[in-house]
């Protein structure tokens, strides 16, 4: 026991953490209380064996803005699973500890937890000088079905959850984002370090949620493998398009959202050009969505009227909540107005995401010059 009993031990997780002797005793005593002494001797054993025995904790977050109606696996090792209404009992297999104050359960009652699997070894080990970044995903304990994903440490797993969540907002156009984040290890698992976990919140503002289902899923899955291929040039443009219009889709004024809009829209159509503006956009945008020239006078119409809105906000004036749009004849609630801007510049980044993934850039000036006159003539464009 003596030569056990040294500070070479390490917990290893996302990275090695001197843990103490009496720490190590504590928890293997535990395992006695609960379990006894032979479940004891063979996680003793089973954590000090040569290799290494390995387990895997779990990386939380609550999302807000989708809703889940069972579990849906995103891939091997990353799942998305609704938040139970049910007992305490089950709360304790997502909470790191119930001392928590209640309102942090029942503000995630019915919510979406996105799960992430992530391997970590034994408290008992007694590692060699090879540490856990070295391990070769292929000796990991779970696998990932793609390539782009692996999680070797907490920056990759943030990143995933960047991108899925903008994948996810895309795909059931909506606003997924973060509420909460805790990481999570059983009370049996021999993997569980001295303390529990831990668990932040992200004082955002939300907006509704919608349902979601494995065609959501599966359709964030190849927006999200689109975004992180991305050069990062063009997923630095892209960003601050999807950005601007998830932020549109949270519980802010009228007014707030129209600027996010005008901003998103502006950099999807105006890289690195600012004359001209509202023309320039209107007409960008109009032949970039639209089918026929029908489909095309009306979406330039709306992007007139919606710079109209534009103005009326950036000189320090409130939209009139009462005062409706008129586009092509027919009266449209503002609110409703905005509805409408919001799906166009959805429509707008998806189609560019798909563009940039087939042809490798962002679409510059010369592209949308060369959309709107190339095989057109002005005057039909202002006709």
């Amino acid at each position: 026991v003596d030569n056990w009993l040294d500070d070479e031990f390490r917990l290893f997780c996302l990275k090695s953490s001197p843990l103490s002797p009496p720490i190590l005793l504590e928890h293997l005593l535990k395992i006695v209380i609960a379990w006894g002494v032979e479940k004891a001797v063979s996680t003793f054993d089973d954590g000090t064996c040569l290799e290494g025995k390995q387990g895997f904790f779990q990386d939380i977050a609550s999302l807000e803005g989708i809703v889940v109606e069972k579990e849906i696996q995103a891939y091997e090792g990353v799942r998305l699973v609704p938040f139970p209404y049910q007992t305490m009992f089950e709360f304790e297999r997502y909470f790191p500890d119930l001392s928590i104050r209640r309102y942090d359960l029942e503000h995630n009652m019915g919510k979406t937890l996105l799960i992430t699997d992530r391997p970590m070894l034994s408290i008992f080990r007694n590692p060699s000088d090879k540490t856990f970044e070295e391990i070769s995903v292929n000796t990991l304990p779970f696998k990932i079905d793609t390539d782009t994903i692996k999680f070797p440490n907490s920056k990759e797993v943030e990143s995933f959850r960047q991108f899925f969540c903008q994948a996810l907002s895309l795909a059931c156009n909506s606003s997924v984002q973060i509420a909460r984040k805790w990481w999570f290890s059983a009370e049996d698992e021999i993997f569980r370090p001295f303390t529990s976990g831990s668990m932040g919140y992200s004082p955002k503002l939300f907006g509704a949620s919608v349902k979601a289902g494995q065609t959501e899923i599966d359709e964030a899955k190849k927006l999200y493998d689109i975004l992180i291929n991305l050069n990062s040039k063009t997923q630095g443009k892209l960003q601050i398009a999807i950005d601007r219009w998830i932020k549109s889709h949270t519980y802010q004024k009228p007014e707030d959202k129209i600027i996010d809009l005008a901003i998103a829209f502006e950099a999807l159509y105006l890289p690195n050009d600012s004359s001209e503006i509202t023309f320039k956009l209107g007409v960008r945008a109009s032949w970039y969505l639209g089918n026929d020239k029908t489909d095309r006078d009306e979406l330039l119409t709306t992007f007139k009227e919606f710079y109209k809105c534009r103005s009326t906000v950036v000189h320090g004036r409130k939209l009139n909540e009462n005062k409706n749009v008129i586009i092509k004849g027919e009266s449209i609630p503002i609110l409703k107005f905005i509805t409408r801007i919001q799906d166009r510049c959805h429509q707008s980044i998806i189609k560019i995401i798909k563009q940039c993934s087939e042809e490798g850039k962002y679409p510059d000036n010369n592209y949308w010059d060369n959309l709107v006159l190339g095989d057109y003539s002005n005057s039909l464009i202002l006709g």
